[in-house]
């Protein structure tokens, strides 16, 4: 019996903790908005250095002759609804956060301007 009740809690809080997968460019997820802007400057920061702090893009294309490198982050959680039977039939669901930067640089290889976009969405399966 008291060999038991540890198993119980590891599986009771596996439930209530849910699923999480993540995949994309770490750096990225650690750096909030103001350490982007302060290490991103327009006119100044070059392609060896957003090398350095991310990696190589995970996407490169040309755009009215301007470099555009890409990079993002996603996280997917799954509910803790989603892995208790009966009950996810009728509330299961999944939330989302989305990071992506965008950097765009001139024919000489400096950051001629970027977006970093944050989004976070939420999708809700069963009956309820």
């Amino acid at each position: 019996m008291k060999k038991i009740i540890p198993i119980m809690l590891i599986v009771v809080s596996i439930f209530i903790s849910g699923c999480t997968a993540k995949g994309g460019n770490e750096n990225l997820a650690k750096m909030e908005k103001p350490m982007l802007e302060k290490n991103i400057v327009k006119g100044k920061t070059t392609k060896v250095d957003i090398k350095k702090m991310f990696g190589d893009p995970e996407s490169v294309s040309l755009s009215n002759n301007n470099e555009e490198w890409e990079y993002s982050y996603n996280k997917v959680t799954a509910s803790a609804t989603n892995f208790i039977p009966i009950v996810s039939l009728f509330t299961a669901g999944t939330s989302s956060d989305r990071k992506a930067l965008v950097i765009l640089f001139n024919k000489k290889g400096i950051v001629k301007n970027y977006t970093v976009t944050q989004t976070k969405s939420e999708a809700r399966a069963g009956l309820f």
